[in-house]
Parts: C-alpha cells; sequence; structure tokens
C-alpha cells in the first residue's frame, strides 16, 4: 500500500512538473515570437531558399529589432573559408600518376606532398577557414523589416499567413 501511494506523488509530481515544463515553454515560444508576431521557424520558412539562409544568424538578430551590422571574420580566399585546398603536386588526384626513378616507369604512387590525401592545410588561414580581422556585415534586406507580413509572404510565393 506504501509502495503504491509513494508511485502515485511520484507520478503526479512527474506530470506537475512535466506540465511545469510545457507551461515555461509555452511562454518561451510566446517571447520568440518577432518580425510582426512571427516566431523564428516561421522566419526561416519565408527567407528559405533564397540567398539570406546564409545569414540566419544576422536574420535572426535582426528580426529581433536589431537593425546593426555585425561583424562577422573575414572568409579566408585562397580556401573560401573551407578550411583546406587541393594538393600543389597531384592537384587533388592523390596520386602522382608519373614518377620516374632511375629511368623506370611507375605510375599509380601515391602523392609525396599530400599522402593521398588530395587536399592540404590551407596555408593562409592554417585550416580554421577565415582570417584574423572583421568585417562589417550590413543585411541586405533590411528594408523588409519594415514591411506588413501580407507583403512578405507575398514576396516569398505564400498564399497564407499560418503557414
Amino acid at each position: 500500500m506504501v509502495l503504491g501511494l509513494e508511485i502515485g506523488l511520484r507520478l503526479r509530481e512527474s506530470l506537475q512538473s512535466k506540465l511545469l515544463d510545457e507551461k515555461q515553454l509555452g511562454e518561451k515560444k510566446l517571447r520568440e515570437r518577432n518580425l510582426h508576431g512571427m516566431s523564428e521557424s516561421q522566419v526561416a520558412y519565408v527567407f528559405q531558399g533564397s540567398l539570406t539562409t546564409k545569414y540566419r544568424l544576422v536574420i535572426a538578430e535582426a528580426a529581433k529589432g536589431n537593425r546593426n551590422t555585425k561583424p562577422n571574420s573575414v572568409i579566408c580566399a585562397d580556401c573560401d573559408g573551407n578550411g583546406a585546398v587541393l594538393c600543389s603536386q597531384c592537384k587533388g588526384s592523390g596520386v602522382n600518376s608519373v614518377d620516374f626513378f632511375n629511368g623506370q616507369f611507375k605510375a599509380g604512387d601515391s602523392c609525396w606532398l599530400c599522402g593521398g590525401r588530395k587536399e592540404m592545410l590551407c596555408g593562409n588561414c592554417n585550416g580554421a577557414g577565415f582570417v584574423g580581422g572583421q568585417e562589417q556585415v550590413t543585411p541586405l534586406w533590411q528594408g523588409l523589416l519594415d514591411l506588413p507580413l501580407e507583403d512578405l509572404l507575398e514576396l516569398h510565393g505564400s498564399n497564407t499567413a499560418n503557414d
């Protein structure tokens, strides 16, 4: 009997905790509503498929009312932010196609420079993908924040505001 009562109390506490968590989650979702009453997921939907999806952080910050430019690290021009460049010896094939040693022909040997990995660490950014310093990036769509929700959805090609 005591065990059943203890299980019942634990179940009750668990349910109360879950309800409290759901209430807090609901309040958090209300706080997250922005940009003419849209949630961040709706903002992402409006801008999906466009070039601005690369700048989700900037979009989210701007949608919250922050219209300042955001500092971003400068992307390395040599590796395009990848952190690796093609091997200069094998040109990204991973093998030396022709290797002459003492007059003998040997083909398909692993590249001596990259070890067959095809890529090497970028020497400009040391594999980080960005170089020191920062640049100011101003969102190209900044004027969209002043548009009504219906116009934003029309620009995106959606017919309903509740998608």
